[in-house]
């Protein structure tokens, strides 16, 4: 539940100081899309409380720490802001190194948190105490390892030509972060947190080698390769993707048998049910009432329409832009479709007109690498979550760099 929560309001009140304080000396500019965000913001709180009337829902879903979409949105922003600022090339990237070290204690810390938890059962993998909250932790292990990515990401694009030695001592610090964190969120029972970590990882590893081709490099810093329209780029992209899930398999095999685990005293098998409940039962209710949600006011949407489709209140569609179209209806949808497109347009755009030195070969991979995440996110999150869910707001607000800092010379 809420541990800890002075942290994070001193997280939120140095960084929103700082912004507000570079903002009274005109360092710093808003995106386009900051104001959509906005609007949708006003327009849910509008939606609930003539729905509703109901405040305390109100506040659940814009500031609360399960999944408030405005402070995960800022919360995003904020780390990206503080991340960028301990991953510039002035320091040698010390403290992002020290950044990914700290990343890497703190899924040792959360590992044995858990371990030291687990239920004196040979039928099941789960700790106890659990009692079906495992979405909130599931989601802050996804947005910490996707802050450990963009620091990885970071360290090993920065310098041309490293030692392979060095390549493979942080991707060896990383992957075994990722072991840790998987181990957790299975303990927890959190699949979304399994699929997220194993496909934020593929994802990073790849676009990582993408960084480590001197040929791609040498071409881009020789102005003859353009990306992110190149035939080249893509194929590359496609060919390690294949490569890295198939390693992904291949190891997770072998590691199964030489360890003897049985997954299906996990709830990534339902725990012996041999099917992935959590998803199922999100289809089922997107099937039995979807068409009826989606259709009860759709131009206006409805925040009570699974009460008033389905007499339970906790049948609401886990599926995110279905969601949206009934709970927002189509101004809340345009609204959401707005504001993907300029984000995505944005990270493309970067990508694009990045500069042709090594700094812009830098920024197109992490531009490359968080426009891919936010199309997994937006995949993943019509399959089996809702509008509310924390980690597509925090990834926005860490993505789209709403609020960002103009250096003075």
């Amino acid at each position: 539940m809420g541990a800890a929560l002075p942290l994070l309001i001193g997280f939120v009140a140095l960084a929103g100081g700082t912004i507000f304080l570079q903002g009274a000396c005109g360092l710093i500019s808003v995106r386009l899309h900051f104001f959509i965000f906005l609007l949708l913001v006003v327009w849910v709180s509008l939606k609930v409380v003539i729905d509703l009337g109901d405040l305390e829902y109100l506040k659940q879903i814009t500031v609360a720490t399960t999944g408030g979409i405005l402070l995960f949105f800022f919360v995003g922003a904020f780390v990206r802001l503080s991340l960028e600022r301990i991953t510039e090339p002035e320091s040698k990237f010390i403290f992002a190194k020290l950044a990914l070290f700290v990343f890497f204690m703190i899924s040792m810390v959360v590992f044995t948190s858990y371990q030291g938890r687990l239920l004196d059962r040979d039928d099941i993998f789960y700790i106890e105490g659990v009692d079906g909250n495992y979405q909130r932790p599931g989601n802050f292990l996804i947005m910490l390892f996707i802050m450990t990515s963009f620091v990885y990401l970071t360290i090993v694009t920065s310098v041309q030509g490293q030692k392979n030695t060095s390549i493979v001592f942080w991707l060896f610090i990383y992957s075994v972060g990722l072991f840790f964190y998987l181990i957790s969120s299975q303990m927890i029972g959190s699949n979304a947190a399994t699929a997220n970590l194993t496909a934020v990882y593929l994802m990073t590893v790849v676009i990582s080698f993408l960084a480590f081709n001197n040929k791609l490099r040498n071409a881009f810093l020789a102005g003859k390769l353009t990306i992110p329209n190149s035939k080249k780029i893509l194929k590359f992209i496609v060919t390690f993707s294949v490569v890295a899930v198939l390693s992904v398999l291949i190891f997770s095999i072998v590691a199964l048998r030489l360890s003897g685990f049985d997954l299906n005293k996990t709830n990534l098998f339902g725990f012996g049910a041999g099917e992935i409940t959590s998803v199922t039962s999100r289809l089922d209710i997107l099937l039995e009432s979807g068409v009826e949600q989606m259709g009860y006011a759709p131009f206006l949407g409805n925040t009570n329409v699974a009460y008033l489709t389905t007499g339970n209140p906790g049948k609401t569609l886990h599926s995110f832009l279905p969601n949206v179209m009934a709970e927002l209806g189509l101004v809340g949808l345009l609204l959401v479709v707005l504001l993907f497109f300029f984000v995505l347009r944005d990270l493309y755009n970067k990508s694009k007109l990045a500069k042709v030195n090594q700094v812009g070969f830098q920024s197109v991979v992490v531009n490359m690498w968080l426009f891919f995440l936010l199309i997994f996110l937006l995949l993943y999150s019509n399959i089996a979550v809702g509008i509310y869910w924390a980690v597509m707001w925090f990834f926005i607000g860490f993505a789209s760099e709403p609020l960002f800092l103009i250096t003075k010379k």
